[in-house]
């Protein structure tokens, strides 16, 4: 499981709570209207390529644009731009892994992979200071792959002191993002140009973690930041992130294929996210948003107040997943409490459970059971906790905080109460 080590920014100054419950759309990704939605009503099976078809590089300056969170000025704004981008993500493109180079396409030894699920993390000072975000200077430039690396820091401030093996995370603790920061640039040979810590505290900088993916030739399901990164390095016949990064890449760690004007461009990274031509294209399936999995507010700036950051943002639901009955390895309490809130808001135009009737709620239960497989036993379960940390109330956010917050994530009951009573924290703010 992914966890986060928290950012230098901490803010104390007033703000309202944002809560899971509240109305969230996924939006059109030629489009960001305020009042669309995509409806969610039947869980649609992706068609899985055969493998046995190219597929062309079409330009990808839309979403390499989109990534750059330059002109975004407020958290409604960077909302939709992250439904926006997961639209892009999961509908239109892949991830391209090319194990042999070769001037012909049809004789190009590749991998592709279509994603099932994914996270967001973003610190922009001032307008979206998430906590939860590894905010590393590699993060300062939109576009790039970042693999997660171990907290870089000497006397309490960021440093760009090298480590071992690249200070990259190793076992179970590896993970690899997009970067969304906020240095856009269409130069096809990005490396590794680390920004200054003088820097560091002034520039947007975050991620799209990924975390579930399809090998689309085989149809064969990857869950897990890890195992993800474990198959990247496999495909390469690898064993370190190090490896690939700084060897087979040479510190190429640009996203994106050379515009058309750049082909004659050497490029040492050969993992790419390729647009599906719209022929091959997959259609739009539902896109269901939970909170993240891997979160809680053991960290010591964690207060059980409205406007802590890390209680604002424990629970946003900044976690995209589309099939979600394939995602049964981690993250059922989360995605539970995110079909849940959907359910309500299109069932119910976003109304609370608690002002439902038993047989409304029972008909919200069952959607819920339907589209996450999930046994009617363990939604009632989870449902139990939930209402109980309901009950429990603002005041008992205070019990998941700081030192008593250890191990949240490795108990669906405490984890789905903290919710409740999150909930319950900010009720008068909505």
């Amino acid at each position: 499981m992914s966890k986060r080590p928290g950012s230098p920014l901490e803010s104390s100054g007033p703000s309202k709570i944002y809560h899971f419950f509240k109305s969230k759309s996924v939006h059109d990704a030629r489009a960001v209207p305020k009042d669309s939605s995509v409806d969610a009503e039947t869980v649609e099976d992706a068609n899985t390529d055969s493998g046995g078809t190219s597929m062309q590089v079409l330009g990808s300056k839309e979403l390499e644009d989109l990534l750059c969170f330059d002109s975004v000025s407020s958290e409604a704004e960077v909302d939709a731009r992250f439904a926006r981008i997961a639209q892009l993500l999961f509908s239109d493109y892949r991830i391209r892994i090319q194990k042999a180079s070769s001037s012909r396409e049809e004789t190009r030894d590749y991998v592709d992979l279509q994603l099932l699920e994914m996270e967001f993390y973003l610190i922009s000072p001032n307008v979206h200071e998430d906590p939860f975000c590894h905010g590393s200077p590699e993060q300062a430039r939109s576009g790039c792959w970042y693999f997660h690396r171990a907290p870089r820091t000497h006397l309490g401030a960021p440093t760009d002191r090298p480590s071992v093996g690249g200070g990259y995370r190793s076992g179970s603790r590896k993970g690899m993002d997009l970067t969304i920061g906020s240095i856009a640039t269409f130069d096809p040979l990005h490396k590794t140009d680390l920004a200054s810590p003088s820097s560091f505290g002034t520039k947007a900088r975050g991620g799209i973690l990924f975390r579930s993916a399809r090998v689309v030739k085989t149809g064969a399901i990857i869950s897990g930041p890890s195992l993800l990164v474990d198959f990247i390095l496999r495909t390469y016949g690898l064993e370190e992130v190090q490896d690939l990064v700084g060897g087979k890449w040479s510190e190429d760690i640009s996203a994106f294929p050379p515009e058309p004007a750049d082909e004659d461009v050497t490029r040492t990274c050969t993992m790419t996210v390729v647009r599906v031509p719209q022929s091959s294209a997959l259609g739009r399936p539902p896109i269901y948003r939970t909170p993240r999995i891997g979160l809680d507010l053991s960290h010591a700036s964690s207060l059980a107040t409205a406007s802590n950051l890390r209680v604002k943002f424990v629970q946003r639901r900044y976690r995209f997943i589309v099939e979600p009955h394939l995602l049964k390895v981690n993250g059922r309490p989360q995605m539970f409490i995110g079909l849940l809130q959907q359910t309500l808001d299109r069932k119910h135009s976003g109304a609370k459970l608690s002002s439902l009737s038993e047989g409304e709620k029972q008909k919200v239960l069952q959607e819920v059971e339907r589209i996450g497989s999930f046994t009617t036993k363990l939604a009632r379960t989870y449902l139990g906790h939930f209402e109980h940390g309901v009950t429990d109330g603002g005041d008992s956010v205070g019990a998941y905080c700081g030192q008593k917050g250890k191990g949240v994530c490795q108990s669906p009951e405490r984890l789905l109460r903290m919710f409740g009573a999150i909930q319950e924290l900010g009720s008068g703010d909505a």
